[in-house]
């Protein structure tokens, strides 16, 4: 048997077994991807959403896992917005020194996520009718329909479909 081969039924094992299932773990805590991580541990996507499926446990520790990897990205995005990030400053082409760039977008982003009632964007939309009131539905009569239940909506349109002459045959598409 070829070592090739022997690595095959090997990882078949390992899927079967569920040893893959730490080292999965480990990676999608560090990286957020599943699909990175079943390749680390040597699995299909497709085994580690079956095995979540399966197995609460595992479903309890993947979520540990993403939540782990979200604080990472948070750490990181605290980082390059607080403690900025070095990069380099070319002049003719020559390694002239370095500037501290901080990011003012991953400041606020962070600023909303901890403080929303102080730092969220806030925007409020209302419809009203005439001075503040409801809105009114009317017909090209001037009847207003906004205090018909569903039901007598329905009988409404199934009349005005017969006095328009769409027959009983428009009527039974419409739902009556």
């Amino acid at each position: 048997m070829s070592d090739e081969a022997k690595g095959d039924s090997s990882r078949k094992a390992l899927t079967r077994a569920g040893d893959w299932k730490p080292l999965f773990l480990k990676w999608l805590a560090s990286t957020g991807n599943v699909t990175r991580s079943a390749a680390a541990a040597g699995v299909a996507p497709a085994t580690v959403y079956e095995a979540r499926k399966a197995d609460r446990a595992f479903a309890r520790q993947w979520k540990r896992a993403l939540r782990e990897a979200g604080d990472h990205l948070e750490h990181e995005a605290w980082r390059r917005a607080v403690k900025g990030v070095t990069e380099p400053v070319y002049q003719l082409g020559k390694l002239a020194g370095y500037v501290r760039r901080y990011s003012d977008p991953l400041l606020m982003c962070l600023l909303r996520a901890a403080r929303p009632h102080k730092f969220r964007d806030t925007a409020r939309v209302e419809h009203t009718g005439r001075r503040g009131g409801p809105i009114r539905t009317q017909t090209e009569h001037g009847v207003d329909l906004s205090r018909l239940t569903l039901e007598e909506l329905r009988t409404l349109h199934a009349l005005r479909l017969k006095a328009e002459g769409h027959g009983q045959r428009q009527i039974e598409s419409s739902g009556q």
